[in-house]
């Protein structure tokens, strides 16, 4: 039962360190969006007035970078990362309370929990993780990317290995000095 209760701990964590990078990849496609109708805007503008015979081109150039702008929010990465700027914040809350039961789990001593109590527990964390997903994350899209899904990976095993210095459930394994392979 100890071990479910781990696996069950490592996969929310790194559901949190996926969708922490999952906020960084939308972040950063915001931004190079946001960039690139800046640049139209003021490149437009100067060809506007350096260039006085394309007027049009330079006009329909700047009104697609204003339209652009102004319905930014209609696109998916706005809406990920106002879900996941919500969601985290309870997941972090929820990874602490699992965290503290962990050293009641994983005792050898009689404050240790029973098979039935970590059991209780596991169903617990569970729900409470699936009713989070519902209220924060809902029918909010994310796709799966392979890109994201190491980076959280790898800080997942980092963090694991920071606080409990343990193999990991993926075949990961521990070496010392805090790395891992």
């Amino acid at each position: 039962m100890i071990d479910k209760y781990w696996a069950m701990y490592e996969q929310i964590v790194l559901e949190k360190y996926y969708y922490w990078h999952y906020k960084i990849r939308s972040e950063r496609i915001s931004r190079l969006i946001k960039g690139f109708i800046a640049i139209c805007t003021c490149g437009g503008i100067a060809a506007w007035f350096t260039f006085s015979q394309w007027q049009i081109v330079w006009a329909i150039v700047i009104g697609l970078s204003q339209v652009i702008g102004a319905i930014d929010y209609l696109f998916p990465y706005t809406r990920q990362i106002n879900t996941i700027n919500f969601y985290l914040p309870d997941l972090n809350l929820l990874i602490n309370r699992i965290d503290h039961v962990w050293d009641r789990v994983n005792s050898a001593v009689e404050i240790s929990l029973t098979n039935d109590e970590i059991s209780n527990k596991i169903l617990e964390f569970s729900n409470e993780q699936i009713i989070l997903e519902a209220k924060f994350i809902g029918d909010t899209y994310f796709p799966r990317n392979k890109e994201v899904a190491k980076k959280a990976e790898k800080d997942r095993n980092k963090y694991m290995n920071q606080r409990y210095y343990r193999e990991f459930t993926d075949g990961n394994t521990i070496k010392e000095g805090n790395s891992y392979e």
